[in-house]
């Protein structure tokens, strides 16, 4: 069964600066849709700012290993990121975690 719309309803629907008005809401709730959630391969995927690096406090016993293994970088990826020249890291460090 369809509601049938209330006249000032339908009176708004006819108005064109109504229909100008939720055109474009419409449109920013679909461009915010998409750019929060990009599917793979489209424009907003592709357009879509990294997120940002996460930070890592080294704490005692710490490997640089460990800590590539627990954010899924590898320890060359760690390096980079750190201008780290060997694998040693020290407790306070704190390491950019690159996004994955």
């Amino acid at each position: 069964m369809r509601a049938n719309p209330s006249r000032r309803e339908e009176a708004s629907l006819r108005d064109p600066q109504y229909q100008a008005s939720l055109a474009r809401a419409l449109r920013e709730g679909i461009v915010d849709y998409f750019t929060a959630n990009p599917p793979q391969g489209s424009y907003f995927a592709r357009t879509a700012e990294p997120p940002p690096p996460m930070r890592h406090h080294v704490a005692r016993g710490e490997t640089l290993s460990e800590i590539a293994e627990r954010y899924r970088v590898s320890t060359a990826t760690l390096r980079r990121s750190n201008s780290l020249k060997t694998d040693s890291v020290y407790v306070g460090q704190v390491l950019t975690i690159p996004p994955g």
